[in-house]
């Protein structure tokens, strides 16, 4: 009746993201993509996409095209694999909110493409 499910500590190595709360992560097939959260002990907010190979264990920062629409550094939002090759980003707070509702909030659905 109960599947019994184990784990193990595995050692990575690439650019590694450090460590975050609050962030956003999505898995398509054996790779896993981490966005944004909150580093330093909340000091930061962070909006830097990294991707984890499962098969290899190794980490990638992925370098977002600056000349295209991009979401600003986030925490507490979403992110969603759809199918193989689309990531959904949705909500989440940008680095100088204050809760209050303004007309320069984040209020855009972005939408990540890695290949």
């Amino acid at each position: 009746m109960y599947q019994s499910l184990m784990s193990e500590l595995c050692n990575s190595s690439g650019d590694l993201p450090g460590p975050r709360h609050s962030h956003a992560a999505a898995l398509t097939g054996n790779t896993l993509y981490v966005y944004g959260g909150v580093r330093d002990c909340g000091q930061a907010i962070t909006g830097t996409m990294h991707v984890l190979d499962l098969d290899r264990l190794i980490w990638q920062r992925i370098n977002l095209d600056d000349s295209l629409p991009r979401p600003p550094p986030l925490f507490s939002h979403t992110l969603t694999a759809v199918g193989r090759h689309l990531l959904v980003l949705i909500g989440g707070c940008p680095e100088q909110d204050t809760g209050a509702k303004s007309s320069s909030s984040w209020q855009e659905l972005r939408v990540i493409m890695c290949s």
